[in-house]
């Protein structure tokens, strides 16, 4: 049943909203996943505020242009889907990836990010990079090293002067 115009529009409006939110977009080839499959890499995705969106190619061409995303027009080949990543650029790779592994009709064909189109390779090397949650959590603890660092050699002479007023005072006892 073919689309109306409104339907058309209000897809390219969605898609355009939902890619200039992106921080990273992987385009798969997803010819012949069944649509338990694809429910299980959309499910998967959800997980780390990504998703995978189909959208007719040259729909998205018109997005892309617009969006000056233009180089990634030719890459527009076959079934295609967009697999986008809100936070970060490794999360949305990785899970797609992954499920790439065991699914060998899921093709990746490439990405994009900061303004440039990366080759399968590059992808893939993005899908190495920690997650910004861990990013965070590397942060904290090489602040919270040094810190602690300082807290315990700014403790010590405390600590040797009690020990010294103690070891006085027993001294004392002793005598006295």
């Amino acid at each position: 049943m073919p689309r109306t115009r409104q339907a058309k529009e209000e897809m390219l409006t969605n898609f355009a909203e939902k890619w200039s939110n992106a921080e990273v977009a992987v385009v798969a080839e997803y010819s012949g996943l069944t649509v338990e499959q694809m429910e299980t890499l959309r499910k998967d995705l959800k997980k780390s505020n990504s998703e995978f969106l189909v959208v007719k190619n040259t729909l998205a061409r018109r997005v892309l242009d617009e969006a000056g995303a233009e180089k990634l027009s030719g890459e527009l080949k076959g079934q295609i889907g967009f697999a986008l990543g809100y936070e970060g650029i490794g999360d949305a790779p990785k899970i797609l990836l992954d499920f790439a592994k065991n699914n060998e009709k899921l093709v990746v064909a490439c990405g994009f990010a900061e303004g440039e189109i990366a080759d399968s390779a590059r992808v893939e090397a993005w899908s190495k990079m920690p997650s910004r949650t861990d990013l965070l959590g590397m942060l904290v603890s090489s602040l919270q090293s040094p810190l602690g660092g300082l807290v315990s050699q700014l403790s010590a002479p405390i600590s040797n002067f009690v020990g010294t007023l103690e070891a006085l005072a027993q001294k004392r006892a002793e005598e006295g």
